[in-house]
């Protein structure tokens, strides 16, 4: 019976495999080149682009899929990447300052060292995105999902986490100010108007506070409200 089935067994692994080699390198030639000219490109199949260091802070890229892309050390601050698609991306050390990434994808996203300094992160979804030694100051995370997000160290003086799904209290060595909101009631209690202080290391956002242990995934396209 084995032997019958490891023909098919090997195709599908081989299938798998070229599957996984594609989504890895998978951006449209024409639209990088589209890009790298005009510095818009909405819309566009970027996946897997190598952006590294590249100064997109004037590019219009709105739902533009960037999946996977390296944009370590890029600058793309400013308006124009509202529920771009950033899944895996390595936004490490980027300069996100002022950016507009309102429902934007950013699961499993390394940001670690990134600058989101007053970044529109309403809505965005951060769950298990790495934002180790980010800066946060005074960013806009309203309504967003950080479930299992990494802020190991970030700086986060006056950020917005109102509403923010898997946010409950945030304690941080490098949270000077008040954070404004809370988290998102359980159901039959009522919100909080203000977060608590909270041992650090009691799960959720790894290292620094909890998490509301709600794993059912995204339904939907992302909208401008939140996910």
């Amino acid at each position: 019976m084995l032997r019958r089935r490891l023909p098919s067994i090997l195709a599908l692994v081989v299938v798998v495999l070229l599957g996984a080699t594609t989504q890895a390198k998978a951006e449209n030639p024409e639209h990088l080149k589209q890009l790298l000219e005009t510095g818009n490109c909405p819309g566009c199949d970027l996946s897997g682009s190598d952006l590294s260091g590249s100064d997109l802070s004037g590019s219009h890229l709105a739902e533009a899929d960037l999946s996977s892309a390296d944009l370590s050390r890029a600058r793309l601050g400013g308006p124009g990447i509202v529920a771009a698609d950033l899944r895996y991306a390595n936004l490490s050390q980027a300069n996100l300052s002022q950016a507009d990434l309102r429902s934007v994808l950013l699961e499993e996203a390394d940001l670690q060292q990134a600058n989101l300094q007053q970044a529109q992160l309403q809505g965005a979804y951060l769950r298990r995105a790495n934002l180790t030694e980010a800066n946060l100051e005074k960013a806009n995370l309203a309504d967003s999902d950080l479930r299992d997000a990494n802020f190991q160290d970030a700086r986060i003086v006056n950020a917005n986490f109102t509403n923010a799904i898997g946010f409950r209290r945030l304690a941080s060595p490098k949270t000077t100010e008040p954070i404004q909101g809370g988290a998102r009631p359980s159901s039959g209690s009522s919100r909080p108007t203000a977060p608590k202080q909270a041992p650090v290391g009691s799960g959720g956002l790894r290292g620094q506070g909890s998490v509301d242990r709600n794993d059912d995934p995204p339904t939907g396209q992302p909208g401008t409200g939140g996910r």
